[in-house]
């Protein structure tokens, strides 16, 4: 997929929406900035996604070395500040796409300091973006490239039955018909994870499809979204088998368009619907028809059916979700949260992204100003997890 989000730079309003990342807390005291690129240096040097530039070819994305590689130009250092702000706050000018597509933000906090890094989402999925700030920081070695691709088409006659079934009449979304805002909004909140585990436990559900519920109902209650009728999501998800290398370079997820059952009326019932929606069965079956095309091959097919998911008349918004199960560290210094800092795909209004991090579980979306404040959404989203809590807790 590396190369399907390189060809999205030409739809994109702004080329910052294409960046994406995390914001990491750690307590004590924050490094000098020239202390932190000197700790740096060494360990970026021999990570490729941090020193190449990606390149369209004819339609492929190609690595290139950049040969005037400085690793000032991508670490540097803000004003003291403890607010989460969307990428496009952190860039102070159009990111240098003749340059390796990253930033790494150093920002001292009160009472701890903050690290906020991101790159644009041909560099990595949430997956291997985790992978390289382990290898920037932590105690993971660059891995070796990923063995041949071991392709199987099970999967495929299932994706394109997903595509076929955008061709129904589409749902109007009132979010999608205002006018793209110059301006980029970003709200987070963040819950106990364990609240998501026990909803998830009693009503035999996955925590993600808590979560899914929970953001179904937030759209129906955030002022911008109108009334909505039966809306899809774009879930991403891991084409990756068990225990493959990730080199931490490129993309390698797969899209899943889901019904949200927004239609529903109550939070429960959406999330009954969704545990058949979005049962590991149907989602294994689908990762591995993408995966299938990971080698490249069936082009046509694979721009047919990626055209018709991400086409905003049949599937409304994005919705992400990462579960972090190690604990991240930053030269030794536990981190002690994870805020997501979302990228908004070209056309879409709003874009979700969550992240599970040791006990606790963030919920951030990004938006343009031309739709209601972001912050209604994760209210909203909060709220819908108490109403499944009181049922199910």
């Amino acid at each position: 997929m590396t190369h399907v989000f390189l060809a999205l730079d030409r739809f994109a309003p702004d080329p910052t929406d294409m960046y994406f990342g995390f914001r990491l807390r750690m307590g004590g005291e924050p490094p000098a900035l020239d202390a932190l690129r000197e700790r740096l240096a060494d360990r970026v040097r021999r990570l490729p996604q941090l020193t190449h530039r990606l390149v369209d070819d004819n339609g492929q994305a190609r690595w290139e070395r950049d040969e005037d590689f400085d690793l000032a130009r991508h670490v540097h250092a803000l004003p003291p500040s403890d607010a989460v702000v969307p990428a496009r706050s952190l860039f102070p000018e159009t990111p240098d796409h003749a340059r390796p597509r990253w930033g790494l933000w150093l920002v001292p906090g009160t009472g701890g300091w903050f690290l906020n890094y991101v790159a644009h989402h041909a560099v990595h999925d949430a997956f291997s973006m985790v992978h390289t700030l382990d290898a920037m920081f932590g105690d993971a070695a660059p891995a070796d490239a990923a063995p041949p691709v071991r392709r199987s088409w099970r999967g495929v006659p299932a994706l394109v039955a997903d595509a076929l079934k955008t061709y129904r009449q589409p749902v109007a979304w009132p979010p999608l018909a205002a006018p793209v805002g110059q301006k980029r909004l970003l709200a987070h909140h963040t819950v106990e994870l364990a609240r998501l585990r026990t909803v998830a436990a009693a009503a035999g559900a996955t925590v993600n499809q808590v979560h899914l519920a929970a953001t179904a109902s937030a759209l129906n209650e955030w002022p911008a979204a109108g009334s909505p009728g039966p809306l899809h999501a774009l879930l991403p998800v891991d084409t990756r088998l068990p225990g493959e290398p990730d080199t931490g370079s490129g993309n390698k997820i797969g899209l899943v368009r889901a019904p949200l059952f927004t239609e529903l009326p109550t939070t429960r019932q959406r999330l009954e619907a969704l545990k058949k929606a979005t049962a590991r069965q149907r989602l294994t079956r689908r990762r591995a028809g993408f995966r299938a095309f990971s080698n490249g091959s069936a082009q046509r097919l694979v721009g047919w059916a990626l055209g018709r998911f991400t086409n905003v008349a049949h599937t409304a918004v994005g919705i992400s979700n990462l579960r972090l199960d190690r604990q991240l560290a930053v030269f030794g210094t536990p981190v002690d949260e994870v805020v997501p800092l979302p990228w908004l795909p070209p056309g879409n209004a709003c874009f979700s992204l969550a992240a599970g991090y040791r006990n606790h579980f963030t919920v951030s979306m990004l938006a343009h100003d031309g739709v209601a404040d972001p912050a209604g959404f994760t209210d909203a989203w909060a709220q819908a997890l108490d109403e499944l809590q009181a049922e199910f807790g």
